[in-house]
């Protein structure tokens, strides 16, 4: 298994969404579908996606 942080764009591939949908939905965007925005957080934790705290901006 390879050892790289998992990044947007994998979410994003693997569920067939846009980069910026992914993105809204893990920031809790309200212009993303409840059920969109479950499957996208689902896989995150799956993956054990962490935020990267240096590319946040403030």
């Amino acid at each position: 298994m390879k050892n790289t942080p998992v990044t947007t764009r994998d979410i994003a591939r693997k569920l067939d969404v846009s980069i910026s949908t992914v993105s809204w939905a893990l920031r809790d965007m309200p212009v993303i579908h409840p059920d969109t925005r479950k499957a996208i957080v689902r896989l995150a934790e799956e993956l054990d996606c962490q935020p990267n705290q240096l590319a946040k901006i403030w």
